[in-house]
């Protein structure tokens, strides 16, 4: 986390580079550390973000959530208080998070066998969508 909001060129590398360490990630090892990881860049959004997502989580609470080993609940966390979103678990043993941010047309969705997992990853591609 930085002091300032990043520029968005900056921010939007450091969101694809988050993206592909999603995509790599197939354990749940890196999973705090993702999710440590997206909560920096939340902190350090442009402020039209922040606009769009809404109040960001407190950094104590969230933190909390981590570790207490409540990765689902930071997750969700992350997710905010202006977007839309719904969780599904079906016969094939995945999560799948439909997310979507005002502004957005339409929602974007991921699976993923950890449902925190599979919200970071919706949440990404919301945020990546506004770009």
């Amino acid at each position: 986390m930085t002091a300032q909001p990043l520029d968005k060129h900056s921010w939007v590398a450091a969101l694809r580079a988050l993206e592909r360490r999603l995509a790599d990630n197939d354990d749940d090892a890196d999973l705090v550390v993702l999710l440590s990881a997206a909560n920096d860049l939340l902190q350090d959004a442009p402020s039209a973000v922040v606009e769009l997502i809404g109040p960001l989580p407190d950094k104590f609470g969230f933190d909390g959530f981590l570790a207490a080993g409540a990765t689902e609940s930071a997750a969700l966390r992350l997710l905010g208080k202006q977007g839309g979103y719904m969780i599904s678990y079906g016969q094939s043993q995945l999560h799948m998070v439909s997310f979507i941010l005002p502004g957005m047309e339409s929602e974007v969705s991921a699976e993923h066998s950890d449902l925190a997992q599979a919200a970071l990853k919706a949440l990404v591609a919301a945020l990546l969508e506004l770009e």
